[in-house]
Formats: C-alpha cells, structure tokens, sequence
C-alpha cells in the first residue's frame, strides 16, 4: 500500500506535526521527500512528492502568492512547513490557499528534524526490509520488474503506467541502473545505511533534474531514469562513483556497485535495458570491484581492467605514481590527488577542469607542474596520459 499523508498523522515517530487545513487532499499518495529552505526555484518539483521547508521569506505574501497554486499544479502530494526558525506560525494566506487548492499543509515543530521524516517516508512507502536473505518489497512497479526477470516484454497498462510516472516525452533519456549493497564481513546491512545509500542516489537524480521510478527486486535497488536532457554516461559515471564512495566512506565493510544499462529512448526496450543492466552488474562482482558503476558499452574496459588487476605486478606498476602523490598529500595535507583526478576526469582539459573544481586555470596550471615534479609525470606524453588514467581507474574501483 502506498504512503498516504494522512498515514503521517498516525505515526508515533512523527509526534508533533499538525495538519492545518482540511481533510481534503489527505489521501494523496507520497512518492518522495524534497527539502527546500528557500523556495525560489520549484521548478524541478516531481509529482506526488512531500515538500518540507522552513518557510524562508514564506511570511512574505505577495513574493509567495501563488505559490500554494503552483505546487498543486504540479501534483505535489502536501508541503510540511516548520516552524521556530523564520517563522513562529503558519501565515494565514497560506493555509488560505492550501483550503482553496485541497493542497494539504501540515506544522513541523522544530524539535522534529526533517530527516527523521525522511526516513520515515522512505521506510514506509518503499517498504524497506533490512535483511539481505529476505525478499524485499516495494511501491507499485515490483511486478513490473518480475515481469522483465522472466523476459517477458511490457505490456499497454505497464507502458502507459511508466510514460506517466517517468513524464516520457519523444526528446527523453532513458537509463536502468541496478544497485547492489554488499556488506563484505557478511552481515546484515542497517536500516540507516540503506536509506542512506537510496537517499543519496535519489537526491543526486533530483538535482539533476532527472526522473526516477525506484524498485526493489531480489535485494536489488533498481533505479529506473529519465531526463527531457541527453544524458551523458561519462558524467554519470564519474559523479555517480563519487556519490557511492560519499554513501559508504564511513562504512569500510560495503561494496556498492552500480550495473547500467545503455542509454536508450523508449521504454519498450525497458527489457533489454534490463538485461543489459544485469550483464553490467555481474560483470563488476566477477572481478570484484569495491566501489563502482559499469555501463553496457564499457563492459569490454571493465573486463580488461580486471584482468590487468589481477596481476600484482603490473597493477602495483601503474599504480605507483598514484600512490606516491598520496602519500605527498597525507604528509604535506594537500589535495593534488583529487586535482589530478578531477583533470583525468575532464580528459586533460585544463578549462573544464578547473571550472569544475572552482579553481583558477593558473591555478591548476601551478599545481601541474608540481605534480611534475612530485612523481615525474608527463601529461605532454599520451603513453603516460594513458597510464595515469588507468591507474586511477584501478586505484577507485579496486582500492
């Protein structure tokens, strides 16, 4: 059954919250959680999510006086406002418009964290069971999902069903992506850790202005995309890995790895997208990859680098510069490894990566010529350009 926001009201974790307009619209289904402290820019709110805020500016009627109108158009499911921080009580034209819209809002008091009811929402209406070697359940595409583990093709109700929910139009990007959570002493991963893990991912797709239909399938997160923009697997790839190694950086004991299929235009490929997706994941656990995402086309790479990990010697060869700007970064506490990373990323170009690391180009320039220097590299040489990739590769999915 799906999380209904009246279902708010009858949770004893969430104590406190009140719902200050009418019962209409209690029934609204809660797809997701997004939190805004300024409400300046809604224009990437997804239907049937739960806005929360603390109202900033909110006490300002004619900035925010249609505000109520554009979340309801929208679809949103409800906005929860706290109050005790910019404002002491919910402003009347507010509660006004959410009565006139059937658009409910509810009081947060300010000893209720929102992450609290983040986790809440996540844990009921996606149903997470922390245990591994149980089936997992959730929201209302399992069956889809099935359906595409025994190849079997979508049907018209499937189809219209995720066009809807994904807002499909002829210009989309599609993506499947299949998250594995391994806890590598073999025990139960925490319920934090997985709604942590999902949280993250989901944020990272929502920043981006991407669509996303989340699943749980046989302990299998599945991450199923879309975004109106071409969808770049070079970007996704780098940020994405960041965004794993951010979920478990204080969590030695997980691998997390991320099969994707390619990128494709329709969902009626949705099932080799799936089979793709599968391919990809089962590469990443063959060869024993810690921490990583592998698309469909890069398969042949992925496979390479694990045999080249496999041998110690040349893995430790190529490596070697690498470790050597890392243990100049922990003597000294400078960053030159995320700087040469960040330029390898941006394949070598000195302007996109010193934008993307917000740093001068003279800057970055300055701080190449010391990496010269540190551990003999020549980024004039394209040999030595490609060593350095691939060792950097083998440093973040291995190490």
């Amino acid at each position: 059954m799906p999380l209904l926001i009246k279902n708010l009201f009858e949770l004893d974790s969430l104590n406190g919250i009140k719902l200050l307009t009418s019962q209409n619209g209690i029934n609204n289904e809660i797809a997701w959680v997004n939190i805004m402290e300024i409400l300046d820019e809604i224009s990437y709110l997804q239907k049937d999510e739960l806005l929360l805020t603390t109202g900033y500016k909110l006490d300002d009627e004619n900035l925010n006086k249609d505000l109520i109108l554009k979340l309801h158009s929208k679809g949103l499911a409800g906005m929860g406002i706290q109050t005790g921080y910019y404002l002491n009580k919910i402003p009347e034209y507010i509660i006004a418009d959410g009565n006139k819209y059937n658009f409910p809002i509810f009081e947060i008091p300010k000893n209720l964290s929102f992450s609290i009811i983040t986790q809440v929402v996540l844990k009921n209406a996606y149903a997470i069971n922390i245990k591994l070697n149980d089936e997992i359940h959730s929201g209302n595409y399992k069956h889809i999902f099935e359906n595409l583990k025994a190849n079997k093709e979508l049907n018209f109700h499937d189809t219209y069903q995720l066009k809807n929910s994904l807002q499909l139009n002829l210009n989309s990007s599609l993506c499947l992506f299949i998250l594995s959570i391994i806890n590598t002493y073999d025990t139960l991963i925490s319920e934090n850790t997985m709604l942590n893990v999902i949280n993250n991912l989901r944020n990272y797709f929502h920043s981006h202005n991407i669509t996303t239909v989340i699943e749980i399938l046989d302990n299998k997160i599945m991450f199923l995309i879309s975004s109106s923009q071409k969808l770049s697997t070079h970007n996704l790839s780098i940020e994405l890995i960041e965004t794993l190694k951010s979920s478990c950086k204080n969590e030695s004991n997980l691998a997390l790895l991320i099969g994707a299929s390619n990128i494709f235009g329709s969902i009626e490929n949705l099932l080799n997208a799936y089979k793709e997706s599968c391919s990809s994941l089962s590469t990443l656990e063959k060869i024993n990859i810690k921490t990583g995402i592998c698309f469909y086309k890069y398969l042949p790479l992925f496979k390479s680098l694990g045999l080249i990990n496999s041998d110690s010697y040349i893995a430790k060869s190529l490596q070697e510069k690498i470790y050597t700007l890392i243990e100049y970064d922990r003597l000294h506490n400078t960053n030159y490894f995320y700087t040469l990373k960040s330029f390898i990323d941006n394949e070598f170009n000195i302007n996109l990566a010193s934008e993307k690391i917000y740093i001068h180009r003279h800057t970055l320039k300055n701080r190449l010529e010391k990496m010269k220097q540190i551990c003999d590299i020549d980024f004039d040489d394209y040999y030595s350009r490609l060593s350095l990739t691939l060792a950097i590769y083998l440093y973040e999915l291995f190490s």
